[in-house]
C-alpha cells in the first residue's frame, strides 16, 4: 500500500511539471531536435532504486509512453504533452550547451542534463524521469567498413578502398529500418539482391536492436547514428544515412 500510495502521487508530479518547466531560449541543434517520449520512473523506496517502464503497472493501471511527450523542436521551442484523463499542453523553449549537454529550468531553478543520442534524463523532486527519443533507430544506414580475419590478423576495409580488385562503395550493403517494424537489406555487386525482415528495439536496454531476417536472428547495439552488424567472420560497420 505504502508503494501504491508513492507511485500515485507521480500524477501530481506531473502536473507540477506542467506549471513549471521552462527551457531556455536559444536555438537549438538539429541533434537534439525531435519527440521525446516517457520510458522509465525511478526514486528510492528503503534504500533501493525502484524503476517503473512503461508497460509496467503504476497504481493499477499500466504507465504507457504517451503519458509525458515532450518535443524539442528545430526553433528553439517546447511542447510538453501530458495524457492521462485528459490532454495537458505546456509551451516553452530549449537551449543546447556545450559538451553535449541541455539546460532545463524547473520551478525557477536550473538543471543541466546530458542529451544521450536516444534520450535524455532529469529529476524532477525525487523522481527521476527518463525520456527517449522517438523512432531513433529507424533510418537508412548505410555500409561505412568492413572487417574479417585473415591469417590471424584482423583486416579492415572502409567504404572507397579497394576491396577484391574494385572499389568497396557505401551503397555496397544498405540496411533500413523503418518505423512500422519492418527492415529491407540490400546488397548491389553486379546485380541487386533484396532481402527483407522486421526488427525490434529491446525492451529493457535502450541500445539494443534485434534484427530478423534470412531465418536468422542478430543482435547489434545502437551507437549514435551508427551499429555493428556480425555476421559469419563478417564484421560490418553502418552508418545512418
Amino acid at each position: 500500500m505504502k508503494r501504491l500510495r508513492r507511485v500515485g502521487r507521480v500524477a501530481l508530479i506531473f502536473v507540477w511539471i506542467v506549471a513549471a518547466l521552462v527551457f531556455t531560449a536559444g536555438c537549438g541543434k538539429p541533434d537534439y531536435s525531435g519527440i521525446y517520449r516517457l520510458s522509465r520512473l525511478q526514486y528510492v523506496e528503503n534504500g533501493e532504486i525502484v524503476t517503473v517502464n512503461t508497460g509496467d503497472l503504476l497504481n493499477g493501471k499500466v504507465l504507457e509512453e504517451n503519458f509525458a511527450v515532450l518535443e524539442l523542436k528545430e526553433d528553439g521551442t517546447a511542447v510538453l504533452t501530458l495524457t492521462d484523463l485528459v490532454e495537458d499542453v505546456s509551451y516553452g523553449s530549449w537551449k543546447a550547451l556545450s559538451g553535449g549537454k541541455a539546460q532545463i529550468f524547473i520551478g525557477g531553478m536550473t538543471q543541466t542534463v546530458e542529451m544521450k543520442w536516444d534520450g535524455f534524463v532529469f529529476q524532477v523532486g525525487e523522481w527521476t524521469v527518463t525520456f527517449t527519443l522517438q523512432d531513433s533507430y529507424c533510418g537508412v544506414y548505410k555500409l561505412v567498413r568492413l572487417q574479417y580475419v585473415f591469417g590471424g590478423a584482423v583486416i579492415t576495409v572502409n567504404a572507397g578502398e579497394s576491396f577484391q580488385g574494385k572499389t568497396l562503395k557505401e551503397d555496397f550493403m544498405i540496411i533500413e529500418l523503418k518505423e512500422d517494424g519492418t527492415m529491407k537489406m540490400t546488397i548491389t555487386d553486379l546485380v541487386t539482391d533484396t532481402t527483407y525482415g522486421t526488427w525490434e528495439a529491446d525492451g529493457e536496454s535502450s541500445d539494443i536492436v534485434r534484427l530478423y531476417f534470412a531465418g536468422s536472428v542478430q543482435t547489434v547495439r545502437m551507437e549514435r547514428n551508427a551499429f555493428v552488424l556480425s555476421v559469419d567472420e563478417w564484421t560490418i560497420t553502418f552508418h545512418k544515412e
